[in-house]
């Protein structure tokens, strides 16, 4: 009895033993490589399997999952897992009825299963973890937003997605709260900036009183090409087509945009503001290129075309291409080749008159706007000469200025010109048309009487040759010019806590001390070209020559649209003074190692010029006129820029100007921001600032202005962002633009919504106009943030499509 009794105890011993490591405490198989724990644990010693049941758990360097019910085949390392499964990864949480993974290989299925990312959810009937990011589901769903139920969600018959790089979905669904939005039949997500063929986020919104949608699709060529194709309707205006093309090399590459729209109320503009309709369609168009390449033989090419059909294009489509605001679009095309010796360069730009089309019809090219094709330029490098004695170099030009049009203007400033006949009047007609071909060569030196002072000697000599075209004799002009420049600087560093955000800042003056002579001239005062631009100088206006090439630098001129500073014997004279200051960043933590940057916080330069040449004039003619102007304009320039505001105020001081009712001297443009607080959130914007902006010139040659701009960003919580601007013109009594727009965004982080109202002052006013005639717009425009990482707009595919050509 005593016997049976023993051997049952010591049977019961010996089971206790062997399952206590596999009891609901905890084991460990390999040197902590793998934990377990369950409720209760089953360990079947033929199969090499074990059964963890009840709050089931493993763990595996820094992963675990958890169930109701978890069996582990050790020798295959599969687990199988039942019952409210939960995995949790290094990059992703898994949730699911029944997972089946390879702890090795980190494979498996989930079923009825959810992976979410601080970035996005996936959830399926099935999804196939086929690897360390990389899932395919199917019957699944695909949302950035955080709340639940999601805003919005793309539901698809199968996903292919991959962390940090991208998702393929098929058969899409775009559900809002669970409503059906739109279908589309494939969709390329990009988790990352990685390039694939597929249909993109479509375009739409609300605009000029209609609904926009554009669909976008994105075809991934090859490596170093692709494509973006878009088409649909422009609200308010109508069907819209899209062009972008791009390619990358290992040494250039480019990118050009074609625009079309049909555009059916632009017939009406036109009626409306030009009465210039016969002849013409409802087509609009633009094209934008930019691109570069190294060629062969070390030859830099670029290239940038801006063109528009027509000048009120820029105004109505501001965001197509660049340029809006500008008289110009301007083209460009140049080809460089630079070795240790010397510097080739060919030249050729395209202007495109917006401010004043060809007789008031915005579809004209003017063809009197002169054209630069081409200019090419050789530069010798700098050098030394006699033993280091002395520096040289020597430039070689030629410029054609080129126009469709007559090769002369009527005299514009001249009210009766126009009434003595179409007939070219030599010293008063602007020529238009010419070759210049310029040789500049240069010699300086540099002097260093003692540690703190510099002076440098600088002789050029120009001489230019024109050729009219037989429209005007050939004319040879030259002059020596003679610079001597004396430099120092004057500095104090201020040493401060050597733990503090800023150890350290530096104040520095430098001083601006400039004498110019030009001692000799040679020029044809009687020639047509040289008459017309003495003609232009006594009646102080400009533009009577090509450009300030042509213009020998011998006296100011009161013109402040074209100024430059005197150098036929004069004396620049100012300073310029800056704040720096070193800014320690990061090293709070120990053993981290602060990096330091350097800012310019205050910066402030002002100066002048004397002109000797005045002298000689009689201080007392009775003509105003005649009286020495020795004062050149005077100039104050200062900015300043803090971590929580920024200003600036630029001044100019004209002396000698005539002052009316309408002019004045004095030239202000002045600004500044205060940002009262901005949040650095990875998806949401928050702003409150302030800013504005004040400017005044009533110079002569010049539109007079005289306006304020204010803006305002308040945002009221992490959600609601409104913002204002506004525009006054003092000089007239109105408002001069009012644009107002409100962005919400949602706290699921997966969308945001902007309303902007927007009142401009139409691009061409009707005829006999006194009140300016005005033209709102209103704008709708819906943000999805796709990626879990930050918004792209709908209303600008590009922004969400893959970017970057590999």
């Amino acid at each position: 009895m005593r016997t049976g009794r023993f051997f049952r105890f010591a049977s019961l011993l010996a089971l206790t033993v062997i399952l206590l490591p596999l009891s609901a405490g905890a084991a460990s198989e390999g040197a902590g490589a793998l934990h377990w724990s369950g409720d209760k644990t089953l360990y079947d010693t033929r199969n090499n399997r074990m059964e963890l049941i009840g709050h089931a758990a493993i763990h595996q360097n820094g992963e675990s999952l958890f169930a109701d019910k978890i069996t582990f085949e050790r020798d295959t390392k599969l687990v199988h897992a039942t019952g409210n499964a939960v995995y949790v990864g290094k990059t992703a949480l898994i949730q699911g009825t029944e997972m089946h993974f390879n702890l090795e290989t980190r494979t498996g299925t989930i079923l009825g299963g959810r992976v979410s990312t601080d970035q996005f959810t996936l959830s399926g009937e099935r999804i196939n973890k086929l690897g360390v990011g990389r899932f395919q589901a199917h019957r699944a769903e695909y949302s950035t937003c955080k709340d639940c139920p999601q805003s919005w969600t793309l539901s698809a018959a199968d996903v292919d997605l991959e962390l940090e790089g991208y998702a393929y979905l098929s058969n899409v669904t775009a559900k809002v709260i669970d409503a059906p939005a739109f279908w589309i039949p494939y969709m390329i997500v990009p988790i990352k900036t990685k390039r694939q063929t597929g249909l993109l986020m479509p375009q739409f919104g609300v605009s000029n009183g209609g609904f926009t949608y554009i669909q976008p699709f994105f075809w991934a060529i090859n490596r170093w090409t692709d494509m973006t194709v878009a088409a649909g309707n422009q609200g308010g205006r109508g069907k819209r087509g899209e062009l972008e093309g791009r390619y990358s090399l290992l040494h250039g590459g480019g990118q050009a945009n074609f625009y079309y729209t049909d555009d059916h109320t632009f017939r009406d503009y036109l009626a409306k503001f030009s009465n210039k309709t016969e002849g013409y369609g409802n087509a609009r168009t633009a094209l934008h290129v930019e691109q570069g390449q190294e060629l062969p033989f070390d030859i830099e090419e670029k290239l940038r075309i801006v063109s528009v059909s027509d000048s009120a294009y820029l105004s109505d489509f501001p965001t197509d291409v660049p340029g809006n605001g500008e008289a110009y679009a301007v083209s460009d095309f140049s080809l460089t080749h630079a070795t240790d010796k010397v510097t080739a360069f060919l030249f050729a730009r395209r202007y495109q008159n917006i401010l004043t089309p060809l007789d008031g019809d915005p579809r004209g090219l003017d063809p009197k706007t002169v054209q630069v094709l081409p200019q090419i330029d050789v530069s010798s490098n700098d050098k030394v000469l006699f033993d280091g004695k002395l520096v040289g170099g020597l430039s070689l030009g030629a410029t054609s200025f080129t126009r469709s049009a007559a090769f002369y203007d009527v005299d514009p400033s001249d009210p009766t010109r126009a009434s003595r006949g179409p007939d070219y009047e030599p010293g008063v007609d602007p020529l238009r048309i010419a070759t210049r071909v310029r040789m500049n060569p240069s010699l300086y030196t540099t002097i260093r009487p003692t540690d703190y002072l510099t002076m440098i000697p600088h002789l050029d000599y120009y001489q230019y040759f024109y050729d009219f075209k037989g429209h005007a004799p050939s004319l040879a002009r030259s002059y020596l010019r003679f610079n001597m420049d004396l430099s120092t600087q004057i500095e104090r560093i201020y040493d401060r806590d050597p733990n503090g955000e800023f150890p350290r800042v530096k104040h520095l003056i430098r001083p601006i001390l400039n004498y110019s002579v030009i001692p000799y001239r040679h020029d044809v005062p009687n020639h047509p070209f040289t008459a017309q631009m003495d003609y232009a100088r006594r009646n102080n206006f400009t533009g009577y020559n090509f450009d300030n090439e042509d213009l020998v630098p011998l006296d100011s001129t009161l013109s402040n649209a074209n100024y430059f500073a005197p150098e036929g014997n004069a004396l620049s004279y100012g300073f310029q003074t800056q704040l720096i200051r070193k800014r320690k960043i990061g090293g709070v933590a120990p053993g981290s190692v602060p990096t330091y940057v350097y800012e310019t916080p205050l910066e402030w330069s002002t100066g002048q010029t004397f002109n000797f040449r005045e002298l000689r004039r009689d201080s007392e003619d009775p003509d105003p006129n005649l009286r020495p102007k020795p004062l050149s304009r005077f100039y104050s320039l200062l900015t300043a820029t803090f971590d929580h505001s920024n200003a600036f105020l630029d001044y100019y001081y004209i002396p000698y100007q005539p002052v009316s009712d309408s002019t004045s001297r004095h030239v202000v443009s002045t600004g500044a921001n205060w940002i009262i607080s901005k949040g650095s959130g990875k998806v949401l914007a928050y702003e409150r600032s302030l800013g504005a902006s004040y400017n005044f010139n009533r110079s002569n040659g010049q539109a007079q202005i005289e306006n304020i701009t204010m803006t305002a960003v308040y945002s009221l919580n992490d959600y609601i962002m409104p913002s204002a601007t506004v525009g006054y013109d003092i000089r007239g009594g109105r408002w001069s633009s009012a644009d107002t727009k409100l962005t919400f965004q949602s706290p699921s982080e997966c969308w945001k919504l902007d309303l902007g109202y927007y009142q401009v002052p139409c691009a061409i006013q009707p005829a006999g106009a006194t009140d300016l005639a005005w033209c709102r717009d209103f704008k709708f425009n819906l943000s999805l943030n796709l990626t879990g990482s930050g918004f792209g707009s709908v209303s600008d595919p590009k922004a969400i499509a893959s970017s970057g050509v590999k």
